[in-house]
């Protein structure tokens, strides 16, 4: 196994263990046991669980950053593109992944897990914020601040994300989304 392969062997047990115990309850002989990789292995790639944690934010965020972009390279109006993006952010309550909630847990507490996810969330920004542009400049939106509308959707999106994994079963979740893509939308659309 390469020293890449090794590495993504030991983020994707830990992102399984993580989603399955939440990291309070994740030792790193946990993740040694699930990985198959040797104990001077995890600690070769990894000097502690919080390294391991840093990791799977840039995994998991790289990961959402790039399907972002490749939605903006692609084709169709703004709007389409819009929908797209909040399907993408939205599909995390579906999978098993670390809950987004544990995400914003330990970024309270940890310095550098909230300089990181800060950084992301400012790329997500400028990204939503450029895809506002271009619907604007299309004459397809009409907003006054495309900055504000930007953190107001992430918002939206993030809040349904953690409401739906924080209470699943006791709302449709995809009528949700569907219901915040429209409202969304309509706010957006250029008024005749």
């Amino acid at each position: 196994m390469s020293e890449s392969e090794t590495r993504q062997a030991i983020i994707m047990a830990a992102i399984q263990l993580l989603g399955q115990k939440g990291f309070a309850n994740v030792s790193m002989n946990d993740i040694v046991n699930v990985s198959g990789i040797s104990k001077g292995g995890v600690y070769w790639h990894f000097k502690s669980k919080d390294e391991i944690i840093l990791a799977i934010f840039d995994f998991f965020f790289d990961a959402q950053i790039e399907l972002i972009n490749q939605t903006l390279e692609g084709e169709g109006k703004a709007s389409d593109k819009l929908q797209r993006i909040f399907r993408l952010a939205t599909q995390e309550a579906e999978v098993n992944l670390p809950p987004p909630l544990e995400f914003y847990a330990l970024a309270a507490r940890n310095e550098a897990l909230k300089g990181r996810m800060s950084g992301y969330f400012e790329t997500y920004r400028q990204q939503v914020i450029e895809l506002l542009q271009v619907g604007i400049d299309d004459g397809e939106f009409e907003i006054n601040d495309p900055g504000m509308a930007a953190i107001n959707i992430i918002s939206l999106m993030e809040g349904i994300v953690l409401i739906g994994l924080s209470v699943p079963h006791t709302w449709d979740f995809q009528a949700q989304v569907n219901n915040a893509i429209d409202l969304v939308l309509r706010g957006l659309n250029k008024r005749r």
